[in-house]
């Protein structure tokens, strides 16, 4: 059962790593197109985002989300200003948000005990 246990473990980190170099490229590839959006190179933008107030990120984002919903659907403005500020963070730009969600170290070890129902089932 030990063995059985620690390939699940192994399984769910290797998933965990993927997830969320899946979820960091997204957030860099959602970076580069608000960056194009805005007509600012990646650098410009970076900085220009230190400097502005919650109302100016959330008028810019949208506006994003007004002209992009229909290529990144679902697209919401909270999430692009969330991934935005993450990705800013993640780069040492931005303290981390603190409305960020933060990963459980194991996610799925709950339903791998029985306490959670399937994704297949929901």
């Amino acid at each position: 059962m030990a063995a059985e246990l620690s390939l699940h473990i192994k399984n769910i980190n290797t998933s965990m790593l993927q997830r969320e170099e899946a979820l960091k490229r997204s957030r860099e590839l959602l970076f580069a197109e608000v960056s194009n959006f805005t007509g600012l190179q990646p650098e410009d933008l970076r900085k220009k985002w230190g400097t502005m107030g919650q109302e100016e990120r959330w008028v810019l984002v949208n506006g994003f989300v007004s002209e992009w919903s229909a290529h990144f659907h679902p697209l919401s403005a909270t999430s692009v200003k969330e991934m935005v500020e993450q990705f800013l963070g993640e780069q040492g730009d931005i303290s981390a948000s603190p409305s960020s969600a933060t990963a459980t170290l194991f996610p799925d070890f709950g339903k791998f005990l029985g306490f959670s129902r399937n994704r297949e089932e929901e």
